[in-house]
């Protein structure tokens, strides 16, 4: 169970009442996406449907936080998501486009389990630097202040550790839009901003959360518009950012949720977390065959 959390006290939203919302939001984006063939029509729907996202990337980011020191359960969490990755491809091919094969697009799974496992790698590497440094700093104290002007071995373990995060978020990140994964490139930052958000969220006051999941949500926007615009120029920015239009609005509203949050799971029978598991592929499914009847 998730343990309570002091910053969420008082917060009326469970982890259960945001999957709640992340999956009803997400049914009202497909419902706008696959039947409503008006774009004014439809635009509402979309919007609305931006909310779902950012709720899963957040959801995977507090499940990682909460499971890090449980190594059997994080490889669970890893399997988990890279074959629904695999189920789910099917049942989304059929519903955006009425084909089981679409090589153009890839569903928002693997931007999910991506996302998870770079946190896992992450959190891997930075405590096999840091422990190795601490073992090196203890063993090697007498020489460090015989030689006070030689670069400290935590420090050189710090650069070293920066260098790897970056690679391996960026790296994660453009394999998820070279593999044309749903949120592609920023997906998957955001899945990494929101973990950071989650270890400093209980220091801060709900003014600082406030400013702090604000800045999560822009860096998410600036990253897909950039990533939208093929990495392109200013222009080419400002062309995309116009196309998004009022997208931004729907990107903007999972922070009073999130916000509302209160760090406990809230109801978690097994019936749920079948149901949470295996609610994108199958609804995907259902919609694909009622647009399209094979």
């Amino acid at each position: 169970m998730i343990e309570t959390k002091t910053a969420g006290a008082g917060l009326p939203l469970t982890s259960f009442a945001l999957k709640i919302i992340a999956m009803t939001t997400m049914v009202i984006d497909h419902i706008g996406f696959r039947f409503i063939a008006d774009a004014a029509t439809r635009l509402p729907y979309r919007v609305i449907g931006r909310v779902a996202f950012i709720l899963y990337a957040f959801l995977i980011a507090e499940s990682f936080y909460h499971i890090k020191k449980k190594p059997d359960r994080v490889g669970y969490h890893a399997v988990k998501l890279l074959v629904l990755c695999l189920i789910s491809e099917f049942p989304y091919n059929y519903m955006s486009s009425g084909r089981w094969l679409r090589p153009d697009s890839q569903s928002v799974m693997p931007t999910l389990a991506l996302g998870f496992i770079a946190l896992a790698v992450t959190s891997y590497l930075t405590e096999k630097i840091t422990g190795a440094t601490a073992d090196r700093t203890s063993a090697n104290s007498h020489d460090t202040a015989a030689n006070p002007g030689q670069t400290s071995p935590s420090g050189l373990s710090r650069v070293l550790l920066v260098v790897c995060v970056a690679a391996i978020w960026v790296g994660t990140a453009l394999v998820n839009y070279r593999i044309k994964s749903n949120y592609s490139f920023a997906g998957i930052f955001l899945i990494g901003f929101f973990y950071l958000y989650l270890r400093k969220a209980d220091s801060l006051s709900f003014l600082g959360r406030a400013a702090a999941v604000a800045l999560v949500l822009a860096a998410y926007m600036a990253l897909l518009t950039w990533s939208g615009a093929h990495f392109g120029g200013w222009e080419a920015m400002v062309q995309r950012a116009s196309e998004l239009n009022w997208w931004y609005l729907g990107m903007a509203l999972p922070s009073i949720p999130i916000l509302l949050y209160n760090r406990q799971l809230g109801y978690a029978g097994r019936g749920f977390r079948y149901i949470y598991t295996w609610f994108y592929p199958v609804h995907q499914l259902i919609f694909g065959l009622i647009a399209t009847p094979l």
